[in-house]
């Protein structure tokens, strides 16, 4: 078993922090590189984009500083030797999201995979009342966005929500993200459920 740490890449301050009208500049980044040798932020550590950060926001100061600090926490990962990275997807349609991502992948000679979390409902995604696409079709959109780059750099993970949609219950449709090289599958708090007999926390039958 592979064991490893998913950690903010600025920094616990930075990573949690939520953009207000009062302070509209997040904190800067805060990740010690001496707290770890090399090798060891290489194996044992995960890097957690800020959860703030969305580039495809309504809110278009928010989108465009989003943008700015992506880049930054990208060029950390990268400096601090890190293996991979993970993104929430929060849109169904991340278009400048895509962009930073294709960019970067194509631009940055690093050993550095992004992982990109999918939801398994579609509801936890912010999308047009008309667009009937499941889940996995959004993921096929957004790795076409980004060139379908290399599996060895772009990669999707799943996001075990509390309500799955039918695509995961389907043999036919759940076929589709066999074929799929996921990446990692994170469980949400959510899910869980408390056991009559011994009072602990366990996944539903």
């Amino acid at each position: 078993m592979y064991n490893f740490v998913s950690y903010p890449i600025g920094g616990v301050k930075r990573g949690f922090w939520k953009p207000n009208s009062t302070t509209a500049v997040p904190p800067p980044i805060d990740l010690p590189d001496v707290q770890l040798q090399n090798h060891l932020w290489e194996t044992y550590v995960n890097a957690q984009i800020s959860s703030w950060i969305d580039c495809d926001s309504e809110k278009e100061e928010l989108a465009a500083l989003s943008e700015i600090e992506l880049q930054k926490e990208l060029n950390y990962c990268a400096y601090m030797g890190l293996r991979s990275a993970v993104f929430r997807l929060k849109h169904a349609d991340s278009p400048r999201l895509a962009r930073i991502l294709n960019q970067w992948l194509w631009t940055k000679n690093v050993n550095l995979c992004l992982w990109i979390l999918v939801p398994t409902s579609v509801d936890d995604l912010v999308r047009l009342p008309n667009d009937e696409r499941d889940c996995w079709a959004i993921w096929a959109d957004f790795r076409k966005l980004c060139s379908n780059f290399s599996s060895q750099k772009l990669i999707a993970g799943l996001h075990l929500t509390p309500d799955i949609d039918y695509e995961f219950v389907d043999k036919k449709l759940i076929s589709r993200w066999k074929a799929e090289p996921l990446a990692t599958f994170c469980v949400d708090v959510g899910a869980f459920v408390t056991c009559k007999d011994s009072q602990e926390l366990c996944l539903p039958p």
